[in-house]
């Protein structure tokens, strides 16, 4: 990220607010780089001609990051989370991470265990069932993102029984061994699918999640719903408010389904306002505490053998600190957000 590298900022203020706005929209929209150097190549303009400072004129540096990432996406913003991503680009950004998760993985088993990897049925099995479970997980992100409610727990529940039976299938293969792979081709396919979620468009991914347009008012009434709770972060109760309303509207007056329009643009609209940035918050704690939870439960075992000469040992924990602190954080910030907005 080195975009600011060329402009001179009067202020050590708006140096920090670029900086951030660059971060923001790298790592969460990941945008060509010129979309990067027009946008601050503007806003550096219009603060030297108002003479202002940045954040007076722009604002939030991560909510004017995702309304530049949606311009250049042709993106409406009826279309993108709490977080201002689609459900294309969440799939995307997720499996990325995913892909980055485990060619570090497999670059550590290359530090420990050496160049080449061997393999059994069982811990063939085991790379599957990770592999599987995790492209999954990546699934019920982006349909909850999309305000498929019910697809994202069928996700869900698909990745429990992957595990469930990729376990048990573990404990009753052989562990006699098959091959060997070298650990850098292992990393290499890694990098090979991070770099494919990376350049494959958002639009085609948004396009595998997008549900058929509701037909009738009560599929027009269950889409409401779903994208209220999903992508817009309502809870079941004040997502039902809003549903029981627009369907007393239509009950009363069946022109009144056309005059919402669009589903989307109308669940968007009743969604905006200032208990958004709350919602957004509250999301973003409990995919932190989501996120310690797994990293428990996949070091679990690691760190029960308590064996602290041993490499994963450290790393596990480590792994582990950094998710608990980080999910701690978010509902510190979390509770702040709803504290102030009492």
């Amino acid at each position: 990220m080195t975009a600011t590298a060329d402009i001179r900022w009067e202020r050590k203020d708006d140096e920090d607010w670029a900086a951030a706005f660059e971060f923001h929209l790298v790592m969460r929209h990941l945008p060509p780089r010129e979309v990067t150097e027009r946008a601050l190549a503007d806003v550096h303009e219009a603060v030297r001609e108002a003479g202002g400072s940045v954040r007076e004129l722009f604002g939030d540096p991560s909510e004017y990051a995702d309304a530049i990432a949606g311009e250049a996406a042709g993106t409406s913003p009826a279309r993108a989370g709490l977080d201002g991503v689609t459900a294309g680009e969440r799939f995307a950004h997720t499996l990325l991470v995913g892909a980055l998760v485990g060619g570090g993985l497999a670059a550590l088993c290359w530090f420990e265990d050496g160049l080449w990897l061997g393999f059994s049925w069982a811990s063939l099995t085991a790379v599957v069932t990770v592999a599987t479970a995790v492209l999954l997980v990546c699934g019920a992100v982006a349909l909850r993102t999309a305000g498929r409610i019910r697809a994202v727990w069928a996700a869900l529940a698909g990745s429990v029984a992957v595990v469930a039976g990729g376990s048990f299938a573990m404990s009753v293969l052989p562990e006699r061994h098959l091959f060997t792979l070298p650990a850098p081709l292992l990393v290499a396919a890694c990098a090979a699918l991070a770099a494919g979620a990376h350049r494959l468009s958002a639009d085609r991914f948004d396009t595998w999640f997008a549900p058929p347009r509701p037909r009738g008012a009560e599929a027009w009434l269950r889409r409401l719903e779903g994208l209220l709770r999903g992508r817009h972060g309502m809870s079941r109760g004040e997502a039902y408010e809003h549903v029981a309303e627009a369907r007393s509207h239509i009950g009363e007056n069946p022109v009144a389904l056309r005059e919402f329009e669009d589903v989307e643009a109308y669940a968007a609209a009743l969604a905006a306002g200032p208990r958004r940035a709350h919602r957004a918050e509250r999301r973003k704690a409990l995919g932190a505490v989501g996120f310690a939870v797994a990293v428990g439960l996949g070091s679990f075992d690691i760190l029960r053998a308590a064996d602290v000469s041993s490499f994963w040992f450290w790393s596990a924990a480590v792994a582990l600190g950094f998710a608990v602190a980080e999910a701690v954080v978010s509902l510190r910030r979390a509770a702040r957000g709803r504290r102030g907005r009492a």
